[in-house]
């Protein structure tokens, strides 16, 4: 490309007069924002190309300068910080930068070491200037509902010596489990063991209640995938 070889060729001429960068003294007074900007452009004699990164932040200014342009075969960049203090700069100093072909393309990835928002960005060279490669947008994954835990129904009154049922309707294929509270304690009656819900989400038990339970009304307790629900059933 004809930027590609100009690039080069401007590279080739300044890269006798190319000297690593050196601080330089900061300004006695308080810089206005074009004064600040004109003050960073001055601190690379060599430049060939530079693109201004939040030189106006109240944390730092970063300034890339190229030395030598993209395509050349030995690229050169460096990455010049200046920090502020109340819009004062009271310090510079430079640093290489990653060079590496982005999406084909000479590209220039910064690491500027500054935790702020302006960190560690991507830029390419598409010719003219620099173009910021952003990451494409995190799809939001959609959030996964609770599960759902209904009693629909349960035998109640029920006499000792018959049997009683608890309908449930919960997630398909949930692990469940019930707890029938007697005064007596938890009922041991077969029928109330752990199971999964069914394909449409039924569960169900039935269990014989006692000849000797005492009358009254009991709590139940459901329990499917984490999910508890609770009810009573009176005994007669």
């Amino acid at each position: 490309m004809g930027w590609q070889r100009e690039y080069a060729k401007q590279a080739e001429t300044l890269s006798s007069v190319v000297a690593p960068h050196t601080p330089t003294p900061t300004p006695s007074s308080t810089l206005s924002d074009a004064e600040l900007r004109t003050w960073i452009a001055q601190q690379q004699r060599t430049l060939l190309h530079r693109v201004d990164l939040d030189v106006t932040g109240d944390g730092a200014a970063d300034t890339v300068v190229i030395t030598s342009g993209p395509g050349c075969g030995s690229c050169h960049f460096q990455l010049v910080h200046v920090f502020v203090r109340g819009r004062q700069p009271f310090e510079v100093d430079a640093e290489d930068a990653e060079v590496g072909a982005l999406s084909g393309r000479p590209g220039l990835r910064l690491h500027t070491g500054w935790q702020g928002p302006r960190r560690a960005r991507d830029f390419l060279w598409n010719g003219s200037g620099f173009v910021e490669i952003r990451p494409p947008a995190t799809a939001t994954p959609t959030p996964i509902p609770p599960p759902v835990l209904e009693i629909a129904s349960v035998t109640s009154p029920a006499y000792r010596g018959t049997d009683a049922t608890l309908r449930a309707r919960t997630v398909p294929g949930a692990p469940c489990s019930i707890v029938v509270e007697y005064k007596s304690g938890p009922s041991e009656a077969q029928g109330l063991y752990s199971k999964s819900a069914d394909s449409a989400g039924w569960v169900s038990w039935t269990w014989r209640v006692g000849t000797r339970t005492t009358p009254g009304y009991w709590p139940i307790t459901v329990t499917c995938a984490g999910v508890s629900r609770s009810t009573s059933f009176a005994v007669q």
